[in-house]
């Protein structure tokens, strides 16, 4: 495996930085490889994920709907400024620092939101809303459950009931027969 590829970090808390959309964030440019040996440390160049390239002093700014966002490196390269944080500004960085009298270069990996968008702690803003939406939605399903049962209880058809014939043992059905007379007419109902 290259040098350059390994990373010294054992989980993403040590390099990924979450931010909410519109905050204003820094990256800064160190890890235990760097800050052992910061005197003779220098500031190279910093890549974003679009993979530019920006060097000290180096800023490029875009407009959103929000206002003017930005990338802006500073304090002799090792802080990069992140305004007005967008889905543009998600992804990793890779800080290159020149370390020692030889030039070795080490690259520094850095990320913001590189898992996607990040909204906060979601249940502590929505906990009271979804307990109460809860109960509510139990309890409307709770008296749904007792109407129907009291429905059923009390307006079951018992005109049309099978029972069984008490001479022979089998089933025959009840039914009531009448007759309707009407100025001539006679009509059987069955």
């Amino acid at each position: 495996m290259k040098e350059w590829y390994r990373t010294p970090y054992k989980n993403d808390n040590d390099f990924n930085i979450k931010s909410k959309y519109n905050e204003y964030k820094q990256l800064v440019c160190n890890d235990s490889r760097v800050s052992g040996i910061a005197e003779s440390t220098s500031f190279e160049y910093w890549i974003l994920p679009d993979l530019t390239i920006l060097e000290d002093g180096d800023s490029v700014l875009f407009p959103t709907l929000d206002g003017i966002a930005y990338w802006n490196v500073t304090n002799n390269g090792f802080i990069l400024n992140i305004g007005l944080v967008q889905e543009r500004h998600f992804g990793f960085y890779h800080c290159v620092v020149k370390v020692g009298n030889d030039g070795k270069k080490i690259i520094v990996k850095k990320a913001l939101n590189y898992h996607g968008a990040y909204f906060g702690n979601l249940w502590s803003t929505y906990k009271k809303n979804t307990m109460i939406g809860g109960i509510a939605g139990g309890s409307m399903a709770l008296i749904l459950i007792v109407c129907s049962i009291i429905y059923t209880l009390k307006f079951e058809d018992k005109d049309n009931e099978i029972q069984p014939d008490n001479d022979t043992g089998s089933i025959k059905e009840e039914t009531n027969n009448a007759s309707y007379t009407n100025e001539g007419y006679e009509v059987t109902v069955m």
